[in-house]
């Protein structure tokens, strides 16, 4: 029993944050508050009005820093931090958490032939 309570203890704390920040990556807000624990409102010319969580090297993933299901983007005028966003198939599956944010393949993720939410 202890062990079960254990396990269970272990997965909702090591899981639930990240599925958190995957969820909650690109969702529309006007403020940090807006996020969850983790992300901010992003402010800049590429992140502007979703919640985003920073990382440092481009790439799919937690190799990345980022929540599985999401791509670390170092935008042009980011001098080494980038943003996670969300790996998507269509247009819609951005839009369903920012009107805004469209569906395409970045130079950056070429290598992985991945397609990723973007402002246009």
């Amino acid at each position: 029993m202890r062990l079960a309570w254990l396990l269970t203890t272990f997965l909702f704390l090591g899981c639930t944050p990240a599925d958190e920040s995957a969820a909650a990556t690109n969702k529309l807000c006007t403020s940090d508050a807006a996020c969850p624990s983790g992300l901010t409102c992003g402010k800049g010319q590429s992140d502007r009005a979703q919640c985003v969580q920073r990382c440092f090297q481009v790439g799919p993933g937690p190799d990345s820093g980022c929540p599985v299901g999401t791509f670390c983007v170092i935008p042009p005028d980011a001098l080494t931090e980038g943003h996670c966003t969300l790996i998507c198939a269509t247009a819609k599956d951005c839009q369903d958490r920012h009107p805004s944010l469209t569906c395409k393949e970045q130079t950056q993720t070429e290598e992985w032939a991945l397609q990723v939410c973007v402002l246009p």
